[in-house]
Parts: C-alpha cells; structure tokens; sequence
C-alpha cells in the first residue's frame, strides 16, 4: 500500500481490503504499519486522500469480527494504534472509541484462552488511550468497562513477562 494514495487509488485499497483472505488483510495491515508509523492525524488524512476513516472503520469492523472469530488481532490493534495515538487524531481516537473499541480491548484483556501478543497489542493500545488525556483516562475507568480488574488479573496470571510489566504500568498510568 503505497503511503501517498491517489483518490483512485484509495478505492482500490478499500476495494482489495473487502476483498482479501485473511493473508492478504495480513500484508496489507504490515505494509500500512511499516508505511505510516510515527505520522500524524493531518499527514493519515492526506496519505489517504481524506479518506482514513474510511480505511479505520474497516479495521475497527476487522477487530471486532477477529475477536469473534477468535483470530489474532494483534496487527490490527497496530495498525489502529497509528491512528489514535497520531498527534492530532483525535477525530481517530473518538471514531474508534464510538463503534465500541473500548469494550473489545476489555474482551481481550479479559479472555483467558486469547494469545499473549494480542493481550500485549491490546494493552499497548490502551496504553496509547491513556496517553491521549484525562478524558480518555476516565472513560476507562467508567464502571462497565471494568477495565482495571481486566488489567489487573493479568498481573496475577500471564505467563509473559512483558504483558505482566506492561500491565502495571498500564495500571499506574490508571491511577
């Protein structure tokens, strides 16, 4: 996926995104995270022609149907950790935050048979939302996320070093 896409182009992209295997949907998701790491909301917007909602509201709909399904989201929580955590997309942040990402990351946090790198991705990208303001910070501490009794458990029973450390800096960063 090319980082300055072409109006023409972003409907292809769209279009090979609905259309790909889970392979494909995997290139595709490591292309845009080597491609667009460290931009900002404005530099996304322009890489994708205005259109890089369009491409997160496929990655928030991957993400939901993945945890479903019981596929790996790792890369996908990647991929829409560029767009939450890039200086000035909030508009990101908020897309992801209405269509219900909280709750998924939550569900990961929370499933004991889910792997440990999507448990390490899922605790990076709430680590991205705490970052992002006291705003975000308290909607995680709202009490039907539960989200610090998630975390917490995770101290007590991961097996990976990184996801136990992680988590309690994810917890401090709480408050």
């Amino acid at each position: 996926m090319p980082s300055a896409v072409q109006p023409v182009e972003l409907r292809t992209v769209l279009s090979r995104w609905d259309q790909a295997s889970r392979a494909e949907r995997e290139r595709i998701l490591r292309s845009f995270i080597e491609k667009n790491q460290c931009k900002t909301g404005p530099e996304l917007e322009h890489g994708f022609k205005n259109g890089a909602s369009l491409f997160l509201t496929r990655l928030c709909a991957h993400m939901k149907t993945s945890v479903a399904s019981r596929s790996s989201v790792g890369l996908t929580f990647q991929a829409i950790s560029i767009f939450i955590s890039s200086a000035s997309g909030t508009r990101f942040l908020n897309e992801f935050i209405d269509v219900g990402g909280l709750s998924v990351i939550v569900e990961i946090l929370r499933d004991e048979l889910a792997n440990e790198l999507d448990r390490l991705r899922a605790l990076q990208l709430l680590s991205a939302l705490i970052n992002c303001g006291s705003k975000y910070r308290q909607l995680l501490l709202c009490e039907p996320l539960n989200t610090i009794p998630a975390v917490c458990c995770l101290v007590q029973s991961s097996q990976s070093e990184p996801v136990q450390e992680l988590s309690r800096i994810v917890l401090t960063n709480l408050g």
